[in-house]
């Protein structure tokens, strides 16, 4: 392996440049020097504080400078001192690629069981090994490869070979050379952790057959250990279960009370709202007997004027007279309607929902409502439906009003529905006062006017059974819409 120098170029006593990472070479005259232009020139340590080449001198051909040796410490020109070769060291290299860090050297078996020994017994874990068949990045060939299980940097690799192979091995062997081989090659294939684990307990020193045995007997004892961890699992993975059948039990418990609650939520919702609708009209019912009484009393008030002022009592008399007699006809008629009213009522209360039919009087009543919205065409039978179903008409009249306006309302297109018209279904489900069941479909006519269909939905089928048989039938919709 050859050692990199960083060195100072100067041309006499004047700094030129650096020359950083220059592979040393070995000068004939023992010293080290560095390639510069092309020629390796001797290199200074005390010509300045730092060590520099001169490129004033004439330099020596490359061909005649090999690498200096990583074994060697660095002599320069200017100190006068031998270079000293580490005659027992071992001249190795390291090359980094992208495959990882291979330890290259020079020499025979001895020499490859004394390199793996050394970096074994370091603790340095290794991949592979074996006769080197290329020259490495220094450009020379060496005999042996040793590719290292590190994952460090290149300079990390290079101080642990480095510490590994100056330390000096241990000969307490009981083993022969031969056998020695063996158990080194054995060591080295193990995993790295067990490979530690060998070397710790000694195994380097025995012969084959023993570390046979104890990796036998290390072997049998991590089986045992994977037994207990496997039990110990499975003791886990049921206290798991059980925990979560109790959860799912658990859950299931709350949401059962869940809905519970949310049932007695809604019932008393429903009946605060019944409340609420019962005061509303007794509170509307007394503002209009305030209201009546009010009139009542400027009234009063008014014909007691009118009698003051009248010169003749009797012929004021007389005028009261008749109307009173007019008063007590209406009184009558008032009656006699009254009755009419409570008998219908009867009539309506002892009927089914579904045999419902409004009277004219009523029909026309909610048709004169309806005819407010002059903007949208809507369905003849919109009075029927709504005297029928719809005990609130707030929420309706607002959602017409809104279509009466021209407002965008979200909505859905309806599918199924045979012709050539579009039918939308309005997202938001109408409040009648008992339920939300109530329904708007809409299509746009020829003239762009939206035609509105009110519909009372009992459930899916029926919804889609009203679909098919009256907004896919042309006659449904057939000189119906008034408006």
């Amino acid at each position: 392996m050859a050692k990199t120098i960083d060195v100072a170029v100067t041309k006499g006593t004047n700094f030129l440049r650096w020359a950083k990472n220059r592979p040393a070479r070995l000068l004939p005259t023992g010293y080290v020097g560095a390639v510069i232009s092309g020629r390796v020139m001797p290199v200074y340590q005390h010509r300045f504080d730092t060590i520099s080449i001169d490129v004033d001198d004439d330099g020596y051909d490359p061909d005649d400078c090999p690498f200096w040796k990583i074994s060697t410490s660095f002599c320069f020109t200017d100190d006068n001192i031998e270079v000293v070769d580490v005659d027992d060291g071992i001249d190795w290299y390291l090359e980094t690629n992208t495959f990882g860090h291979y330890v290259v050297f020079d020499g025979d078996e001895e020499t490859l069981n004394d390199v793996l020994s050394r970096l074994v017994q370091y603790g340095v874990t290794i991949k592979r090994h074996g006769p080197s068949h290329r020259p490495a990045t220094d450009g020379y060939e060496y005999d042996w490869f040793v590719r290292l299980d590190f994952d460090g940097c290149q300079e990390e690799a290079q101080a642990l070979v480095t510490d590994a192979l100056s330390d000096t091995i241990s000969s307490s062997s009981s083993a022969s050379p031969g056998e020695l081989s063996d158990t080194l090659k054995l060591i080295v294939s193990l995993p790295k952790n067990l490979m530690l684990q060998a070397l710790k307990e000694g195994m380097l020193q025995q012969d084959s057959s023993t570390l046979i045995h104890w990796i036998g007997t290390v072997a049998e004892a991590a089986q045992s250990e994977i037994e207990d961890v496997k039990l110990s699992l499975q003791k886990e993975v049921d206290l798991a279960f059980t925990q979560l059948h109790k959860l799912q039990q658990t859950s299931a418990d709350l949401n059962q009370a869940a809905k519970l609650e949310k049932l007695k939520d809604e019932q008393l919702i429903k009946g605060l709202n019944s409340e609420i609708n019962a005061l509303r009209s007794r509170y509307d019912g007394s503002n209009q007997k305030l209201l009546n009484a009010a009139e009542l009393e400027a009234e009063n008030a008014k014909l007691k004027s009118d009698l003051a002022e009248q010169e003749s009592i009797y012929e004021e008399w007389e005028r009261l007279e008749g109307e009173v007699s007019s008063l007590q006809a209406e009184l009558e008629n008032a009656r006699n309607e009254s009755k009419t009213l409570i008998r219908d009522n009867k009539d309506l209360a002892d009927r089914k929902p579904t045999q419902f039919r409004a009277s004219e009087r009523e029909r026309k009543l909610a048709l004169s409502s309806l005819e407010v919205f002059s903007n949208i065409g809507m369905h003849a039978d919109a009075a029927d439906t709504i005297l029928s179903n719809f005990h609130d008409l707030v929420p309706l009249f607002d959602i017409l009003k809104r279509l009466n306006n021209g407002e965008n309302v979200t909505c859905s297109k309806i599918r199924g529905i045979k012709g050539n018209k579009e039918w939308f279904e309005l997202d938001k489900h109408i409040h009648t006062g008992q339920s939300d069941m109530g329904r708007i479909y809409w299509m746009k006519e020829e003239c762009g006017r939206r035609f509105v269909v009110i519909h009372h939905k009992k459930n899916d089928i029926e919804q889609q059974r009203f679909f098919k048989n009256k907004l896919g039938d042309p006659a449904f919709l057939r000189n119906l819409p008034f408006g």
